[in-house]
């Protein structure tokens, strides 16, 4: 049998982990994505065995944000963690846009847009 230290390593391409991190992160949301809704978009810089990790995400309304963005920060350290055996040393996400909720027919309901009053 050869000896671990004479095995070689596993290299894991940053775009693998990136690709991770962003389905981590459509499964963290607390609602399924919609079409209106863009999926999460990231970025990810890997040096040795560690991974740093940027997500923008849009998130559906109403929502506790700053819960929300944990949330979604501790699945994506997690899930990338297990695929890929690198430790997470930072999910950086940032909130990209509030989706409209749902409509009881299942499609967003349009934004209120108030309008000046004129005279």
């Amino acid at each position: 049998m050869t000896a671990a230290a004479q095995r070689g390593t596993t290299t894991v391409a940053e775009r693998a982990v990136r690709r991770i991190a962003e389905r981590a992160a459509t499964e963290a949301l607390p609602m399924p994505p919609r079409a209106a809704a863009p999926a999460p978009r990231g970025a990810v810089s890997v040096r040795g065995r560690r991974a740093e990790v940027s997500l923008g995400v849009a998130l559906p309304g109403p929502a506790p944000l700053a819960e929300t963005v944990r949330g979604v920060q501790e699945r994506v350290a997690c899930r990338t963690r297990g695929s890929t055996g690198l430790d997470v040393a930072h999910t950086r996400v940032e909130v990209t846009a509030l989706t409209p909720p749902a409509s009881p027919g299942g499609t967003p309901r349009a934004a209120a847009r108030s309008r000046p009053h004129v005279r």
